[in-house]
Order: C-alpha cells, then structure tokens, then sequence
C-alpha cells in the first residue's frame, strides 16, 4: 500500500480526486438564421447583416456559459465570422472550408474546457430526399477525462415559404436515421448527445421517446402515462442516451438573441453519469 506523502500516494490521491469530480458543462442547439435569408431579397424579416448578427450571436453564447454547441444554419460565411471572432478559443467541426460535412451544423466547443478526440459523420434525408451528412463530434472533459458524443441536426420542415411542399415523410425518416445513430454510438456505453432545429414538437418528442430511452433537456414524459412532450414545447431540443442528468434549461428569446436571430437559443447545464 503506498505509504503517506510518497509519489505513488499522491498519484493515487489525484486518481481519486479526478474521479470523484462530476463532468458537469453547459450545452446549446442555436439556429443562426442562414445569411442567404438576411440578404438583399432574402425571405426573412431580419435584414441585418449576418456579420452584425454574428456579434451578437458570440455574445448570447457568452451570455449562457455555453460550452459546446449545435449550429444550424450556419452557412459559409457566418462560420468563417464566427471563426474569426473567437480564433482558437472555439473548436469547430467541420472547419470553415471543409466539406468533411455538412457545415450548417457545425458543432463548436470552448477549447479550454473540452477537448477533440473524434469525428463522424451521420447521413439523413433533408429537403426534398437530399441527402446529409451531418457532424459528430466526440469530446473529452478535459478536467475528469470523461468523453461524451455530440451529433447536431437540422430536419426538413413543411409549410414554409421555402419548404417546396410537403417534407413530413423525410423529415420522419430523418428522425429514423438520429435515432440509429444514438443506438450505434452509446453502443459502448458513451453519452450522446442529439441537439437541433428538429422542425417538430410534439411529433418529434414522442416518436424519439418512444424509439429510445433518451432524457429531454426541456422535461416531458414518456411511458405508461403515454407521451407528454413538455410545455411549451420546443422546436429545438436538447437530448441525451444514458443516464446524463440535466438541469438550468433555458430557453433565451431575449432582444440580444432577437437581433441574430429568427430562433431562442436552448441550453442546459449537463451532469454525466
């Protein structure tokens, strides 16, 4: 047994302190608002530029202690002006530039508290049955050595004045093809985390809770009582596999927010298990 004091002890006193000490971090799913949407004709009501709105998109992150977060529509440029903005402070994936995979889901996390260690992609059928390739990113606490998955989505909707019809049957598959992915990569055990504009509410939350046994950032239930989604009900959730425990789920519409966006952002504060 290591004596008091001697090296080995001390190794093995910090072995403990490390695991003893939760993983805890705060996690968003933020749409920016596309900078195709805001320009000169763009289909949206906001008509600021989309490097103002990047300011003030830096800034709600800030505002929420966000950790690590699922953009999307993120297009080409604002991902270069977010870039840009927090130089190496944010990890991105993909980076600006790439085409590992579909960008406008980039996931990016504070460098200080969490670490790359792998990336993936995961296929779903968006607009019309294109096809998408969206980012994964596995991440590591760099202060317990816990590492967790992270998969940012964005579903196709229907009704919209850029739908181009009735989208319900790719967006369903699409929800088929996340809950896939949650199954093959907790397979070992890992968290995963699923965060996005899914373009559904109560839809959405009950076909996923019915599939999985997932916990929703926002509440609701699912099981004998049958499927109670929360209220208000989200358009974009925050979901985790296994026993992650989350807590301080907020919902930010405030003016700042409102300013770079058409969309709150929704973040929660994560406790692995």
């Amino acid at each position: 047994m290591p004596q008091p004091g001697s090296q080995a002890s001390q190794l093995a006193q910090s072995a403990q302190s490390v695991a003893a000490t939760p993983s805890i971090f705060r996690i968003a799913t933020f749409n920016v608002l596309g900078a195709s949407h805001t320009r000169k004709g763009g289909d949206s009501f906001n008509h600021r530029p989309y490097q103002q709105r990047m300011d003030y998109a830096v800034q709600a992150l800030a505002n929420n202690a966000v950790d690590v977060v699922g953009f999307q529509e993120f297009e080409p440029p604002q991902a270069s002006a977010f870039a840009d903005r927090v130089g190496p402070a944010w990890g991105m994936f993909p980076q600006p530039g790439s085409h590992v995979a579909d960008g406008r889901q980039t996931i990016a996390w504070r460098q200080e508290a969490l670490e790359l260690v792998e990336t993936k992609t995961v296929t779903y059928p968006y607009f019309h049955g294109q096809t998408i390739h969206t980012p994964a990113v596995k991440l590591r606490v760099r202060a317990t050595g816990d590492t967790f998955w992270v998969i940012s989505v964005h579903n196709p909707a229907t009704g919209c004045a850029v739908c181009g019809g009735n989208n319900d049957r790719w967006r369903q598959g699409a929800v088929a093809s996340e809950v896939s992915a949650l199954k093959t990569l907790s397979a070992d055990g890992t968290p995963v985390f699923l965060v996005g504009d899914m373009n559904s509410k109560d839809a959405f939350y009950c076909q996923m809770s019915s599939a999985l046994p997932v916990a929703f950032a926002a509440g609701g239930s699912s099981g004998a009582g049958g499927c109670q989604p929360p209220r208000p009900t989200p358009i974009d959730w925050i979901l985790a596999t296994g026993n992650v425990a989350f807590s301080g789920y907020l919902s930010d519409d405030s003016a700042l927010v409102d300013k770079a966006t058409d969309h709150p952002v929704n973040s929660a504060t994560v406790m692995l298990p």
